[in-house]
């Protein structure tokens, strides 16, 4: 039974089963991941930290407060030095200028064209009228810009002025020698000076204000001011040449239209050419 059961159930060596593993290549195996590092992000070397900031090529034509501080306080420094050694003869300088007839007095003390307080407060207006021509210059955009330094353009409105000036007290000798007018040419010139020296102190007193505000406003104010006094000073002269009896009308004319008007239309001119 036993043998049957042999033949009927035959021992069958079952073949080993052969298991190939799938090799894979590592070496080509890739993963495309992206891992966030922490850290500072990457700054662009074209970005522009304050992009409020003007390009230099193109800045503004404004004004510098550096050399014009300078000058204002130069000025203060020189009006209060005059105004604590020689405040009494300032005063009789200032009153002469409203007053025509205390013009006669301002030489029982001294000649008004050879003192300190004269050369000081004449300081003071040929910096501060300077000053006045070049903000004024700048306001209409008649400044040269980008060929030189706006410290510049201003020492050369101070030549400018200073030469005038020369030029024009130059002509009064010349005309007071041809006419023999010597003490009407005095008043004239005295006239001049008086003027000048009223109207520096008060430029000392306005272009702070019109620099450091910017208004438009106040510079149109000190421009009428500024003209109605350059107006009153030639009237003024005018009536100084007619108060004279041995004064030549057309040397009076002369004078007026050759050192009063003239620079006055060809500044206007300038001005018109301009805008």
């Amino acid at each position: 039974m036993a043998q049957d059961s042999i033949f009927q159930y035959p021992y069958q060596i079952i073949p080993k089963e052969i298991y190939e593993p799938a090799y894979q290549d590592t070496a080509s195996f890739q993963v495309d991941f992206i891992v966030a590092i922490p850290g500072p992000l990457p700054v662009s070397t074209h970005f522009d930290i304050n992009p409020a900031r003007p390009d230099k090529g193109t800045k503004r034509n404004e004004y510098e407060y550096d050399w014009i501080t300078v000058i204002l306080v130069a000025c203060f420094l020189v009006f209060t030095f005059a105004k604590h050694n020689y405040s009494r003869r300032m005063g009789q300088l200032l009153k002469a200028c409203f007053v025509p007839r205390a013009v006669a007095h301002l030489y029982r003390e001294g000649n008004p064209f050879n003192e300190q307080v004269t050369l000081a407060l004449g300081t003071i207006y040929l910096l501060l009228s300077s000053l006045f021509i070049y903000i004024v210059l700048s306001h209409l955009n008649l400044l040269p810009t980008g060929l030189v330094h706006n410290e510049w353009l201003y020492v050369a409105i101070l030549a400018s002025n200073a030469v005038y000036w020369l030029v024009k007290a130059m002509a009064s000798r010349a005309l007071a020698h041809i006419f023999k007018t010597y003490d009407a040419t005095g008043n004239y010139l005295l006239n001049n000076l008086l003027f000048n020296l009223s109207a520096g102190i008060f430029f000392l007193l306005i272009l702070p204000v019109v620099v450091y505000t910017g208004s438009t406003l106040v510079l149109e104010i000190s421009l009428i001011a500024t003209l109605v006094i350059t107006i009153y000073k030639v009237f003024r002269g005018i009536l100084v040449g007619l108060s004279i009896s041995s004064f030549p009308l057309f040397f009076l004319f002369l004078y007026v239209i050759m050192l009063e008007v003239a620079p006055l239309l060809i500044l206007a001119k300038f001005f018109n050419a301009g805008i």
